[in-house]
């Protein structure tokens, strides 16, 4: 598993919502799992935990919504 799988699900587990390492693809905003308060203690702790600097595009893109896609943007973000 990666270290950005364990720190999201970490993240979520941490409020009370369960997510399955297997669906990545899952939209955690569609199932209305955090609100917009959430989501940006999201975005803060991503940064904060892997130093890097997410743009405002960056949090109101569709493929940012589901594991899978915010694994992919830290990822793009630490090169």
């Amino acid at each position: 598993m990666s270290k950005e799988l364990d720190f999201l699900t970490t993240f979520f587990e941490e409020r009370g919502i369960t997510v399955s390492k297997t669906d990545l693809n899952n939209n955690f905003m569609l199932n209305e799992h955090l609100d917009s308060f959430g989501v940006l203690t999201l975005f803060i702790a991503i940064e904060e935990q892997f130093s890097i600097k997410i743009k405002p595009a960056d949090i109101v893109n569709d493929n940012n919504k589901t594991l899978s896609g915010l694994i992919k943007l830290i990822q793009s973000k630490q090169i």
